[in-house]
């Protein structure tokens, strides 16, 4: 068995060529071999090569696992489903949509259109659903939780692991447990510490801590002190244990905050790239004035879809706060640049007017 990692950004972290070398490379040694993937997506195309290189793996009798640990979105999805098995944690999950692409020209638009038909047939062979079914889904963001991807067909099997509040759960109940096995192991200690009572006999201290009869003989008292030995050695062995089960739920209580961190961190960076890209877009066609970037900037990391959408809908041949200025100045149709106004445009100009 030879196991990979995919962990990062497809593209920068992961270069195709580079991970298809390692790919052979496991062929060479194992039939075997496992992929462990946690990667918000990156560069489709870079993804596919990777999908169809799994495919002429499995072609050679090599059989290949995908491992969602934490997550598989976007390009990383579709190398997951390459795979003739995959896997997640009960706590991953996967992201599918169509490709991110900013179109500014009529071949760009047919390039788009054809890789999101290719996404359609991947996803649609891969879960059994229809077509139509997947297009639905692929014209938003659709997150899966790993019970929902084996449920939809894209997984096949969740690994039983347990979410951090169950985790915090049982440390409490261990706890809970162990002090109350510490507090009967003091209970036992005390047994063997007399009372500090010098007026009454010794052995009589014994017998009464024991519970024993004052007429009890020594072999009694010795017999149910053995026996009180046994129960604090046994006591003593049930804390030792809860004490590393606790730590040992700790250990993963920590795990889980760090993945769940990192994965937080790679989804945040990666909406923050989307947005920076989709802005420069815009000011660079001229649909947005530099001044303004900012703002737009915090409107796409907000709410990424409907600010494209929204830029999708700008259509103008001059730059749009050239037409804004015009409107608020009062300019008369003479002097006014020609331009194509949208519905959403002419709302705007509508507004200003009546201002």
């Amino acid at each position: 068995m030879q196991t990979l990692k995919l962990h990062g950004t497809i593209g920068a972290d992961i270069q195709a060529p580079q991970f298809i070398n390692q790919l052979n490379s496991a062929a060479e040694i194992s039939d075997q071999i496992t992929i462990k993937i946690d990667s918000v997506g990156g560069n489709a195309f870079q993804a596919l090569s990777i999908y169809n290189e799994i495919k002429a793996l499995q072609d050679r009798g090599i059989t290949i696992t995908a491992h969602v640990e934490v997550l598989a979105a976007s390009a990383a999805s579709f190398i997951a489903i390459a795979c003739n098995k995959v896997v997640m944690n009960s706590y991953a999950m996967m992201m599918i949509h169509a490709v991110g692409m900013f179109v500014q020209s009529e071949s760009q638009q047919q390039l788009k259109d054809t890789f999101d038909q290719v996404l359609v047939d991947l996803y649609s062979k891969r879960s059994g659903k229809s077509a139509k079914q997947i297009k639905d889904l692929l014209k938003q963001d659709t997150w899966l939780l790993a019970n929902e991807a084996k449920d939809m067909g894209l997984a096949d099997e969740v690994i039983s692991s347990e979410p951090i509040a169950e985790l915090v759960e049982k440390v409490h109940q261990l706890t809970a447990i162990n002090k109350q096995e510490k507090n009967k192991y003091e209970l036992v200690a005390q047994l063997y510490v007399p009372k500090n009572n010098t007026n009454v006999n010794m052995l009589e201290q014994v017998k009464a801590a024991l519970n024993l009869d004052a007429k009890a003989n020594d072999e009694l008292v010795v017999n149910s002190i053995t026996s009180l030995k046994e129960a604090n050695q046994a006591l003593t062995a049930k804390v030792e244990k809860h004490d590393l089960l606790v730590a040992e739920l700790n250990a993963k209580i920590e795990a889980s905050a760090k993945v769940i961190e990192q994965f937080e961190a790679n989804a945040k960076a990666e909406t923050e790239k989307r947005a920076n890209n989709l802005i420069n877009e815009a000011v660079k066609s001229g649909k947005i004035s530099a001044s303004t970037r900012d703002k737009w900037y915090q409107f796409a990391v907000a709410d990424f879809d409907g600010t494209k959408q929204l830029l999708d809908d700008l259509k103008v041949t001059v730059k749009l706060h050239q037409v804004i200025s015009s409107v608020v100045e009062g300019e008369d149709s003479k002097n006014t640049p020609q331009i194509q106004l949208t519905p959403t445009e002419i709302l705007m100009k509508k507004v200003g007017d009546k201002k």
